[in-house]
């Protein structure tokens, strides 16, 4: 691993330990539920967070993914990128949720960029993703400022 020059003082201040590596990859489907505690659910969602249609199946099919304790969702987030908005008050986070809510947000925001091309006026806007969307008008005013920030 070492160059064969490497002075023996340097080598002797390193430890040398077995490390355990674990890819999620490589973990079959039934061994996640081995794990005891939260490290096994946020291993099946790094194993499918880039298949967007098995990470789907997989949130939908396990139970455990509904209440998942704050530290675990933020090793989620940490890996994968993914933005769950975990709450500072939060004690479980409801993974499913969470990214529903985010493809929600993504569509609407994409239905707002479709309604933008077509030249609608914000409050047309509002309009139509309140309706679209069962969104309150601040809710929906809210998306389009965002969105009008990022256009800035």
């Amino acid at each position: 691993m070492f160059p064969k020059k490497t002075d023996k003082r340097v080598l002797r201040l390193i430890p040398d330990y077995k490390i355990n590596l674990l890819t999620p990859a490589g973990i079959d489907d039934p061994d996640f539920e081995k794990f005891r505690t939260g490290f096994g659910a946020a291993m099946k969602y790094i194993k499918y967070s880039n298949n967007k249609k098995e990470l789907k199946r997989v949130l939908e099919e396990n139970r455990e993914f509904w209440t998942v304790d704050r530290e675990t969702a933020k090793v989620i987030e940490a890996v994968t990128g993914t933005d769950l908005r975990i709450k500072e008050s939060e004690v479980y986070v409801n993974v499913c949720k969470a990214v529903e809510d985010l493809q929600r947000d993504a569509e609407i925001k994409a239905t707002i960029k479709t309604y933008r091309k077509c030249k609608y006026t914000d409050e047309s806007i509002i309009k139509e993703i309140m309706a679209e969307f069962q969104l309150y008008a601040e809710e929906a005013k809210q998306f389009v400022e965002e969105k009008n920030l990022a256009l800035a």
